[in-house]
């Protein structure tokens, strides 16, 4: 997450910038597990089998088409006698073959459709492996951000109790009174709660994190303390390319939706010219099965099967008029997708900056009351301050604490938000997908 001069950012492992191994496995468990990517994989290979069908249309279908029935004839027909009235075998053995000439390029088109459907089939699985990525890991900083409270907690927690003990002393010797004593066990019980209520959070954290995965909560239980924020600091690129915004899982699937829709466009075209096919068949036909196979029962037959829409009611123009709107519709969607993401970016920037320059004056104001703090304790032992003195300084300590470790917290949610908004180094591939036979045929030469 943090700039480099060499090579593209963000890396595609992006999450292993922060540095927590338990969080590297997590994420490796649940991109095996996790059923929504499973989903998609299913998804891509429904793609696959409706593209290998389209692409199937584009060949020579040859086929053995044989029946045996046996009925009677009838005597009006157009068998003659003996047979007519007669109770027979019919029988028939056929090689019948087929071609569609696609002269308009109508099977081509839908082949490279069902092709576009599956790439953004493939695609929407990458979009759904970076949302979970992302929503892991940002339940993890929340895991962290939970433990870093409870801890700074535990140690007002110590101090409180330190200062119960003060107060009972200072009661004792008439300095103070059951006002103060009563307050000062007040807060250490106030504090055991919120402790209590961290605790909560970090099991339902836990809950989440198994769940994401695709475990059950015993994996969540499991989870060490993270270690991230002590190991690692962010630093703001530098540099940001606006061609990583046109990496982005959703903007690469909406211009494979895009060239989707044009082939469906030029399909409906191609329906308003005529169709032509070769047919062709050759094979035996009897009545009777005692003559099934002798010379005299062959068969055969060729020529072109011609289909020419003339009158259909309009239904060939609406076809062609949803297919172009719902073209331009896919075109706003991808101009809608592009201005979301540029939005987006500029968002996780100017938060980025704002934060690092809430932490700085955070960093400042916590330093100086840590120092308020520590007097006022040292005057309260001497009896020259009040114990409301005390308690006013630690209550904005311990606030300015919470408010750094939120910040920090914050601040890799949002390098976390501006990588998935620059798409998580994800890069377009060639799809993994059915090609047509010629396209194999042309490879291998």
């Amino acid at each position: 997450m943090s700039s480099s001069a060499k090579g593209p950012w963000p890396q595609q492992m992006w999450w292993q910038e922060l540095g927590d191994p338990q969080l590297d496995h997590l994420i490796e468990d649940a991109l095996v597990g996790n059923p929504t990517l499973r989903v998609a994989e299913s998804r891509i290979r429904q793609a696959a089998a409706q593209a290998g069908l389209a692409d199937a249309i584009r060949y020579p279908q040859l086929g053995v088409d044989t029946s045996s029935i046996y009925q009677r004839l009838t005597e009006n027909g157009a068998v003659p006698p003996p047979q007519a009235g007669e109770k027979k075998s019919v029988n028939s053995l056929k090689l019948e073959f087929r071609y569609d000439l696609d002269l308009w390029g109508r099977n081509r088109a839908g082949y490279e459709a069902a092709l576009g459907a599956v790439r953004a089939a493939e695609i929407d699985r990458e979009l759904a492996k970076l949302a979970l990525v992302s929503s892991i890991t940002k339940a993890y900083i929340r895991l962290n951000h939970e433990f870093e409270q409870i801890k700074i907690e535990t140690d007002i927690l110590h101090q409180h109790e330190q200062i119960v003990e003060l107060t009972t002393k200072r009661v004792t010797a008439g300095l103070d009174t059951a006002v103060e004593l009563n307050h000062s066990q007040g807060v250490v019980a106030s504090t055991r709660a919120d402790i209590q209520a961290g605790e909560e959070q970090i099991a339902l954290l836990r809950n989440l994190l198994a769940a994401l995965a695709g475990f059950g909560p015993d994996r969540g239980a499991a989870l060490k303390p993270p270690v991230l924020l002590a190991q690692k600091e962010l630093t703001l690129p530098t540099d940001i390319p606006s061609e990583l915004i046109g990496r982005r899982p959703d903007v690469v699937a909406q211009l494979w939706r895009i060239e989707l829709m044009t082939k469906e466009v030029e399909v409906a075209k191609a329906s308003f010219y005529p169709n032509i096919s070769l047919t062709a068949f050759a094979g035996f036909d009897s009545i009777g099965i005692e003559n099934f196979v002798r010379s005299g029962s062959g068969v055969f037959g060729v020529g072109p099967a011609i289909t020419l829409p003339i009158f259909d009611g309009g239904r060939l123009r609406s076809n062609l008029s949803r297919r172009s709107a719902e073209y331009d519709e896919n075109v706003e969607r991808y101009n809608a997708t592009i201005v979301d993401a540029i939005r987006e970016v500029g968002d996780q920037i100017v938060s980025w900056r704002g934060i690092e320059a809430q932490l700085a004056e955070e960093r400042e104001a916590e330093t100086r009351l840590e120092e308020a703090n520590r007097l006022a304790l040292l005057r309260y032992r001497h009896g020259l301050t009040g114990y409301l003195t005390v308690l006013a300084t630690e209550g904005d300590l311990l606030k300015e604490r919470l408010q750094t470790v939120a910040l920090r917290a914050r601040r890799f949610e949002v390098a976390v938000s501006l990588s998935t908004s620059l798409g998580g180094g994800y890069r377009p591939e060639p799809p993994s997908v059915l090609r047509s036979k010629d396209d194999q045929r042309r490879n291998n030469k």
